[in-house]
């Protein structure tokens, strides 16, 4: 075989795999990945102290250096101070995403010096005056774009997103911040009563005018970042700021989500009106494909909501986006159909990631089954979380108490429950134990404690058996027959809060 292509001395003869990685290494190539990764993350983190800094190493980034290097040298590289003036993302983007060096930082700011790691350790002046030279011309470029771009200000772009198109259908960029705005003051009133309506409104205005900035047209992958360094320089309110910067999240594979209230609801606008142009005009996900990100759109709205604690009603929330379309332009597609098909593509990406979580499939078949599901995003999950705890702690006699309940009392009764019907002893203490228990309930319901409430609700169990095992429901008068049923209903309402316990599946 043979070793470093400009470091060994031509064709090595080996004798064993041991033998083979022993001398490939002498010959300047380190054949393990994990053992050539850690080298680098310990030359980087060696090279950064002798300037006193500190490097961020970037997984992914470490991981492509990785795969470009048979025998990893660090050289450290510098540039003029005055790019330090361009935003900083967009340095350490140059540098990062298309040059591949490690940026240096001290006491949290960008220096003008970067690391790159070569695949020899030959001639390291001229591998660091090469590089330098290249990330000098991009820094050039950034350096233009940006000055150029600061000869207006982000209201004066808005005026060229009336010339970008969205869809077709839809209209331009420019219509699309007026639904966003529109579709935001709506969901204020319901979700984010302490927002300011002149700052969404005036978030929805500039939201997308960076997208026609020099520096997002070269950069692209900073869309939303531009605009936030832009509105910070133009002494925006803040919140409106990190409501352009987080417009996207979460973007990739990441696990950040937009951080405050006037940037969750901007995003969720954004999403709300992505998610329903593009099902209204035919556009959804299949198999693969998902060319406009609606899967992690809607996973994002969803963990949004589960982090911050946001009750948002799924339906409500896409009835004012269609609405806000439909008032803007002519839309064909049937609104409730729209609707139905966005909400069964959230249970699905709903489904996948609380399996992914590790929640049992029965656990989640029985939250998303009580009909209320999408009612609040919140509750919807952490009703998951809690119910799987209780279930692998072993609830089963509550379960079949309650599954009983639910087998027989499906259909909801006609009347209220009348106590003069009630002709056994059973019947009173089942509907006094269900009236104790209601007041409390309620409060745990509110308070998202659904652990709390599962343990109230297994009061119940005793009062439960003894109905069963002393009251004949389906008897010949109808009268004390649909009575009973409608006290069972009652039960099945206070189980149905968490899940529908029939779901559940046990092991014999």
């Amino acid at each position: 075989t043979y070793g470093h292509r400009f470091l060994s001395e031509g064709k090595i003869e080996v004798n064993s795999v041991s033998d083979y990685i022993n001398k490939l290494k002498e010959n300047k190539v380190i054949l393990n990945n994990e053992e050539r990764k850690e080298l680098i993350k310990s030359q980087l983190q060696q090279a950064a102290q002798s300037l006193n800094a500190e490097v961020v190493i970037s997984e992914e980034l470490l991981d492509e250096v990785n795969q470009l290097v048979e025998f990893p040298s660090p050289v450290i590289g510098g540039f003029d101070d005055k790019y330090l003036e361009v935003p900083e993302i967009v340095n350490v983007t140059v540098m990062r995403s298309h040059q591949r060096y490690f940026p240096l930082f001290k006491d949290g700011k960008l220096l003008p010096n970067f690391i790159t790691v070569s695949n020899m350790n030959l001639n390291p002046d001229n591998i660091r005056k090469g590089n330098q030279r290249v990330l000098k011309a991009r820094l050039d470029d950034a350096s233009f774009y940006y000055q150029e771009d600061l000869k207006k200000n982000l209201e004066d772009h808005t005026e060229e997103l009336k010339r970008v198109t969205y869809f077709e259908e839809v209209g331009s960029i420019f219509d699309k911040t007026q639904r966003i705005e529109k579709i935001a003051l709506e969901l204020a009133s319901k979700y984010f009563k302490d927002i300011e309506p002149a700052n969404i409104s005036r978030a929805a205005q500039i939201l997308k005018s960076d997208l026609v900035t020099n520096m997002v047209k070269e950069f692209t992958e900073l869309q939303g970042e531009i605009g936030y360094y832009y509105s910070i320089r133009e002494s925006e309110n803040e919140e409106i700021s990190y409501a352009l910067k987080e417009q996207y999240l979460p973007t990739g594979n990441n696990e950040n989500f937009p951080s405050r209230p006037l940037s969750q609801l901007i995003n969720f606008s954004d999403k709300l009106d992505n998610l329903v142009v593009s099902f209204s005009l035919g556009k959804i996900p299949t198999g693969s494909k998902d060319p406009f990100s609606l899967r992690r759109q809607s996973l994002g709205i969803l963990k949004t909501c589960d982090q911050y604690n946001i009750p948002l009603n799924l339906e409500d929330a896409l009835d004012t986006a269609f609405d806000v379309l439909s008032a803007q332009k002519t839309i064909k597609a049937d609104k409730a159909e729209t609707i139905s098909k966005i909400k069964e593509f959230f249970t699905q990406r709903l489904k996948n990631d609380l399996l992914e979580r590790g929640i049992r499939y029965d656990v989640i078949d029985s939250v998303l089954d009580t009909g209320s599901n999408f009612d609040n995003l919140y509750s919807l999950q952490e009703k998951a979380r809690t119910l799987d705890t209780w279930v692998k702690n072993d609830i089963e006699t509550i379960v079949m108490a309650l599954a009983r309940v639910i087998r027989i009392s499906k259909e909801k009764p006609e009347n209220a429950v009348q106590e003069s019907l009630f002709e056994k002893d059973e019947e009173k203490a089942l509907y006094s134990s269900i009236k104790d228990l209601n007041s409390s309930l309620s409060q745990f319901d509110n308070d998202y404690n659904y652990s709390a409430y599962i343990e109230k609700v297994s009061e119940l169990v005793n009062p439960i058996n003894k109905f069963f095992d002393n009251v004949m429901v389906m008897v010949e008068d109808q009268e004390v027959k649909k009575n009973r049923l409608a006290l069972l209903y009652e039960i099945k309402n206070i189980s149905d809060k968490v899940g529908n316990m029939d779901k559940l599946v046990f092991s014999a």
